[in-house]
C-alpha cells in the first residue's frame, strides 16, 4: 500500500495513471485479509436502475421465433438468414434473429459474425426510425442492439474463440471495438447500469484493472453473483495481488464449484 501511495505522489499531473493508481489504492484500503465477502458492500439503491430491452415483436417475428425453436442450429440459421434477406427493413424480424443468435449458450460465440452483421443492420433501421420520429422505445432498443454488437466484437478476443478463429487484424478489430463502445455511450453522462460488464471489460482491455475493479464493486449488486465473483477473482489475479486473489478464488470455488471444474477441463484440452 505504501508503494501505491508513493506512486500517486510521483504521478501528480498524469491524470490517467493517477486515476488508475488511486482506484487500486482505494480497493486495498478497504480490504483486510480473510474478510472478503461473496457479495459487494456497495448499496444497489444508489445506482441508476437497469432498463429492460424492449421487444419489437410482430406476428411475423413470433411465427419465426416459434419455427426456429424446433430446429437444430444449422437449420435455424439458414431459416433466419432467409427471413432477414426477405425482410431487410423489418426491425422485428431482425431483432428475433439477433436474439436467437446472441443466446447465452454456445451460440453467442458460434455466430459472432452473424450477430455483428444483424445488429449493424438493425442499428441502421432503428436510427433511421428515430431520426424520422423520436421514440423512447426505439432509443432503448437501439442501445441494447449496440451493446450486443459491441459484445460480439469483444468476444472475438476470448481465448477459446481465438483458438477456433484467429484474429486476422488486431488493429482493425481494435478500431471496430472502440467505435462500437463510443457509439453505445455517446452523449451519455451515466454509466448505463445494464451495460456495466462491457465497460468493465473495456477497462481490462486497457490494463486499467483498478478502475475495472472499482466499477465491479460499485455495480456488483446489479450483476449475477457468479460473474461478480469470477471477475473479481480474475482482476485481482491480473494485478498480481496474490493474497486477495487467493481469497477471491476460494470464495468463487466455494460458491460455484461446477464453474471452476469447467475451467479446469477447458485448460486441460
Amino acid at each position: 500500500m505504501a508503494e501505491l501511495n508513493n506512486k500517486i505522489a510521483a504521478l501528480d499531473g498524469k491524470q490517467a495513471q493517477l486515476t488508475e493508481t488511486k482506484s487500486r489504492l482505494q480497493w486495498l484500503t478497504r480490504w483486510s485479509p480473510e474478510s472478503m465477502s461473496p457479495i459487494p458492500n456497495s448499496p444497489k439503491t444508489l445506482l441508476p436502475p437497469k432498463r429492460i430491452e424492449p421487444s419489437l415483436n410482430s406476428s411475423s417475428s413470433e411465427q419465426l421465433e416459434t419455427l426456429v425453436a424446433s430446429l437444430d442450429d444449422d437449420e435455424a440459421v439458414e431459416i433466419l438468414n432467409l427471413a432477414i434477406s426477405k425482410n431487410k427493413n423489418d426491425a422485428a424480424i431482425l431483432q428475433t434473429a439477433l436474439h436467437w443468435m446472441d443466446d447465452p449458450s454456445d451460440r453467442r460465440k458460434k455466430y459472432l459474425n452473424e450477430i455483428e452483421q444483424t445488429a449493424t443492420r438493425l442499428i441502421g433501421l432503428l436510427q433511421s426510425s428515430i431520426n424520422d420520429q423520436p421514440n423512447e422505445k426505439f432509443r432503448c432498443a437501439l442501445d441494447f442492439t449496440r451493446y450486443r454488437r459491441a459484445r460480439a466484437l469483444v468476444y472475438r478476443e476470448l481465448p477459446d474463440v481465438i483458438a477456433v478463429r484467429p484474429i486476422p487484424n488486431q488493429a482493425e478489430l481494435d478500431r471496430h471495438i472502440q467505435k462500437a463502445f463510443a457509439d453505445l455511450f455517446q452523449g451519455s453522462n451515466t454509466e448505463k447500469t445494464e451495460f456495466i460488464l462491457l465497460k468493465i471489460r473495456m477497462h481490462r482491455r486497457a490494463k486499467e484493472f483498478g478502475q475495472a475493479l472499482a466499477l465491479l464493486e460499485k455495480y456488483g449488486r446489479t450483476i449475477l453473483p457468479k460473474w461478480y465473483q469470477k471477475k473479481r477473482r480474475d482482476l485481482l489475479k491480473e494485478m498480481g495481488w496474490t493474497h486477495p486473489y487467493r481469497e477471491a478464488a476460494e470464495i468463487y470455488k466455494e460458491h460455484f464449484p461446477a464453474e471452476v471444474e469447467k475451467e479446469k477441463r477447458l485448460k486441460s484440452k
